[in-house]
């Protein structure tokens, strides 16, 4: 299993915040000796293989080169190459027995890991030198119940308003006595696109409303209290409304 990026969005990311991906390479460099932790980077020979034929299977280089481009690996994911949707058996196999087996996409797994301490904040100082990005939402089982909430996203800084973003949704029960939040999607946004990633492996696309907050998606607010976290590696605002607004697109159904 070999994780395939998107080479479009990757080298708009490049042109974006570098200048191209000459640049990109010799500022990875100029990161990296400023740094006392991360991965070594790599020459710009390695990261065009990387683009041609997959990304590597290591988490220090695989988050390394995510790191320097400061990029959510998921929300450049490109889903054909990857056959994501083969795949996805073994994959979620993997989140459960610790990214076991499933290739280029075991670094993945640790984004996507229940914990009790969610997200990783490690793996973000790590390779990012910052932490994630969340805002934390309460369902008390009293304002709605048995019913379809909305959730409205939108980055914070408007100059960056077009590039690829992942936002992770989890959950953790109030009565719960393990204490886990449980990541059960992704919502990615690009340009002109938005795709939900359901943790059952389906996959829903759409077009952002115009608005601002365009990253909207809807989800199931069951009978027993419930926190609800999202998080992301950019600053974010983020809007809960307490009703289904069927003008929606994107549905976390069960």
């Amino acid at each position: 299993m070999r994780f395939f990026v998107d080479t479009v969005q990757v080298r708009f990311l490049f042109n974006e915040q570098f200048g191209g991906i000459e640049n990109f390479v010799d500022e990875w460099k100029a990161r990296r000796s400023d740094r006392a932790q991360g991965v070594d980077p790599r020459s710009l020979k390695t990261v065009y293989k990387w683009l041609a034929e997959g990304m590597p299977k290591h988490e220090n280089s695989f988050f390394g080169f995510f790191g320097a481009l400061d990029a959510d690996p998921i929300a450049l994911m490109d889903f054909e190459r990857s056959a994501f949707a083969k795949n996805f058996g073994r994959f979620r196999q993997a989140i459960m027995l610790a990214g076991l087996n499933v290739g280029g996409f075991r670094s993945l797994t640790r984004l996507l890991q229940p914990a009790q301490h969610w997200p990783d904040n490690h793996l973000a100082e790590l390779y990012y030198g910052k932490t994630w990005s969340s805002r934390d939402f309460e369902h008390d089982a009293c304002a709605a119940i048995n019913s379809y909430v909305t959730f409205r996203l939108g980055v914070t800084n408007e100059d960056q308003r077009d590039w690829p973003r992942a936002y992770h949704i989890s959950y953790r029960r109030k009565t719960n006595a393990d204490g886990l939040w449980r990541p059960f999607g992704s919502i990615i946004s690009r340009p002109s696109e938005l795709t939900l990633v359901h943790e059952n492996g389906a996959v829903q696309s759409a077009k952002p409303r115009a608005s601002k907050l365009p990253v909207e998606f809807r989800t199931f607010f069951g009978p027993s209290a419930a926190e609800f976290r999202i998080a992301s590696l950019h600053p974010f605002d983020a809007q809960l409304d307490l009703f289904d607004d069927p003008e929606v697109a994107l549905v976390f159904a069960g």
